[in-house]
């Protein structure tokens, strides 16, 4: 028997659970992204070799380097959604 602590209308448990773990994996994933945009569009180093890139390589520099990125992007944005979601699942089954 586990014990238990009060907790609030909106706390971690009950009908407002799925809300809070849906929060939590989109305010995650919006800050990494909302980091990215800095980097790329305020900083002028970066903004500039990423033009002159896309300048000097064109269609070649997209297919080698900015479309195996995104994938890779999709594939640890995927994998970072399932792990936070099992990791605040709270089953308590330990078959993770």
């Amino acid at each position: 028997m586990a014990i238990t602590l009060p907790t609030s209308e909106l706390g971690i448990n009950g009908k407002y659970r799925t809300a809070w773990r849906v929060i939590s994996v989109v305010l995650s994933l919006s800050l990494a992204a909302v980091l990215t945009a800095i980097v790329f569009l305020f900083i002028p180093a970066v903004n500039d070799a990423v033009k002159l890139a896309l300048d000097e390589g064109g269609v070649v520099f997209v297919l080698a380097v900015i479309v195996p990125s995104g994938i890779l992007a999709a594939i640890t944005t995927a994998w970072g959604i399932v792990v936070l979601w099992r990791a605040t699942d709270g089953g308590g089954d330990g078959d993770r």
